[in-house]
């Protein structure tokens, strides 16, 4: 009987914490530019997200695999909200793309999802 109820209690505590959670998901982790013209201009990607939990989802911090990628976000997005991250690729000669940011949060069973820009430009 202790043994029964303690995994009821267990099972319990887990599924108020669940409920109460922030859970992020993303419509697209990538954004494929492909093949554009090389003008110099910085290049923009737009990365959509909602927070399917009830907790407030809090983004703490983005991680750019070099300087010429740059990412900005909002800080929180409450329960059952959603929102964007943007970011830019200042491309300083032609080539290929291949960046990625990294974004932490405070989703407990996604603390890390990695962000991929990805494409080529070419002087014409």
């Amino acid at each position: 009987m202790k043994t029964i109820l303690t995994i009821l209690l267990t099972l319990s505590g887990l599924f108020s914490y669940s409920q109460t959670s922030p859970v992020l998901v993303f419509g697209n982790t990538t954004y494929d530019f492909g093949n554009i013209e090389y003008t110099g201009d910085t290049l923009v990607a737009h990365f959509w997200f909602k927070n399917q939990g009830i907790g407030e989802l809090k983004i703490l911090s983005t991680k750019s695999s070099c300087g010429c990628t740059i990412a900005s976000y909002p800080e929180t997005t409450p329960g059952r909200n959603g929102g964007e991250i943007v970011v830019k690729y200042y491309s300083k000669s032609p080539g290929f793309i291949n960046k990625s940011v990294v974004v932490e949060t405070n989703d407990p069973n996604q603390s890390q999802v990695v962000l991929r820009i990805k494409g080529e430009t070419f002087k014409n």
